[in-house]
């Protein structure tokens, strides 16, 4: 029984030191913690070796993968594979012993392992190398699901429903321990891979970030443009059912009828929100021209950092060197990416508040903010170097702007007309 319990409270403190290093990769998500990235860091690499690669000067953002930049990510990739190897032996030791000199053994290189990674993590999101924001989330996030993987890992063995530790020799047969470890082992496996997988570069991962945003925006502008030709279609078809319920009779409408609204009151609730009004179906037609002209900004803002790129504008060998490169294009890009970010979201919140049943301050509220950030990401868009792009993407801007504000003028004006036919309604 004593040498059960050893292995166990062995376990548990990895898996305790594995929440601690987690956390840290939570704080690195977000890059405006960049700077303070040796505080988190430092307290928890404990005896590891923070880096083998020699000191770099500080340098700019770069478009393309620097000599730096790539040594950083083979050292974290390396340190991917450490643990992945590290987690394969676990079915390794269980199946010869359960002896805590053993499974402390094999703690400690887990513990050695992890350490590894998150002090590769630290390098690459350093000053030094010259990452991005979305490529630093992009690690931060997935170091932190191989962290979580591991942890995994260690609570299945030290279940006591997995009896790893507790079983007779028996019972612990070296196929039986790989049958039950492999799910978990194939996790850490899988998330393992998943790091060779990302980015190596700030071009690939800033078009993943700009694709993403564009994605969100299309994907919203698809569905409300399919509700409101599904409104309009069920308006022309309520008017040909109601000729036809004339016809055959008013006991048999009235019966439809009443089925239909119990299945719509199932569905929305009692408040009678699924069927559009006359007034929703208005608001809904006007805000989706403004958040058209937001999708065409969106993919303005990818065809002008693209087109920047191809001119050779974030390559920074032009005269000026290390300055050029500071004041140039690529010290916007992180503040164009940012304002597109929160645009999408604008985007996404001001259509949200078009489901039915609709409120008026809240959609004016949503479209109020939407112009908030149509005016950020303009302004953002005209601290980029000109481009025909930029130039395009400053009349969308133009357009989306001067549309916003017209829907909230006519919103404003229309939602008392509005308010009163829906209360109307609801007092027949």
């Amino acid at each position: 029984m004593a040498t059960a319990s050893f292995p166990l409270v062995t376990l548990d403190a990895l898996g305790r030191h594995l929440s601690k290093l987690r956390a840290p990769c939570s704080l690195l998500g977000h890059h405006a913690c960049k700077d303070n990235i040796v505080l988190y860091i430092t307290p928890l690499l404990g005896h590891a070796a923070t880096t083998s690669l020699p000191p770099a000067p500080l340098t700019s953002l770069q478009w393309t993968a620097s000599p730096a930049l790539q040594d950083a990510l083979k050292l974290l990739t390396d340190s991917g594979d450490r643990v992945r190897d590290t987690a394969t032996k676990f079915s390794l030791v269980l199946t010869t012993t359960t002896s805590g000199p053993g499974i402390k053994s094999i703690c400690d290189e887990m513990r050695q392992s992890c350490d590894s990674l998150l002090a590769a993590l630290a390098l690459l999101v350093g000053p030094a190398i010259g990452a991005g924001g979305p490529l630093m989330e992009l690690y931060c996030q997935q170091v932190r699901s191989i962290l979580r993987a591991i942890e995994e890992l260690l609570r299945h063995i030290a279940s006591p429903d997995s009896r790893l530790l507790s079983a007779p020799r028996p019972l612990r047969s070296p196929e039986g321990v790989k049958d039950e470890l492999a799910p978990k082992t194939g996790v850490v496996w899988q998330q393992c891979e998943e790091l060779k997988k990302l980015p190596r570069s700030n071009r690939v991962a800033y078009r993943r970030a700009f694709l993403t945003h564009l994605s969100a925006v299309k994907d919203t502008l698809r569905e409300f443009r399919e509700m409101l030709a599904e409104a309009e279609d069920d308006a022309g078809t309520e008017s040909e059912e109601e000729d036809d319920e004339e016809e055959e009779g008013e006991e048999g409408g009235l019966a439809g009828e009443m089925a239909d609204l119990e299945l719509e009151e199932a569905f929305w609730g009692g408040n009678g929100g699924g069927a559009m009004r006359e007034w929703e179906k208005e608001n809904l037609s006007r805000c989706l021209v403004p958040l058209g002209h937001c999708g065409e900004m969106v993919k303005g803002f990818l065809e002008a950092v693209e087109e920047v790129a191809m001119e050779g504008g974030g390559e920074g060998e032009a005269e000026g060197g290390q300055h050029a490169r500071e004041s140039g294009w690529m010290g916007n890009i992180k503040e164009l990416e940012e304002s597109c970010q929160g645009l999408t979201a604008a985007v996404v919140n001001a259509a949200d508040a078009l489901y039915p049943p609709q409120a008026p301050q809240e959609l004016q509220s949503q479209l109020a903010s939407l112009g908030a950030a149509v005016a950020h990401a303009t302004a953002a868009l005209g601290r980029f170097p000109a481009s025909p792009a930029v130039t395009r993407c400053q009349a969308v801007a133009r357009n989306a702007m001067a549309t916003v504000a017209v829907g909230l003028a006519e919103e404003t004006e229309g939602e008392g007309e509005g308010g009163g036919e829906g209360g109307g309604e609801g007092g027949g």
